[in-house]
């Protein structure tokens, strides 16, 4: 499964989920600031 996990969320989360062997996005760790609406879409396009 994979999270997508929000900025707000923090690293904590986003290592514990790896640590479960879940496939993790973290805006926090990756596209730190990004627009709400980017990520929403982000979160969308890879679902569909």
């Amino acid at each position: 499964m994979r999270c997508l996990v929000d900025e707000n969320a923090g690293v904590v989360v986003a290592n514990w989920l790896r640590s479960q062997e879940y496939e993790v996005f973290s805006v926090y760790e990756e596209v730190r600031g990004i627009d709400d609406d980017v990520i929403i879409q982000k979160a969308f396009d890879e679902t569909c």
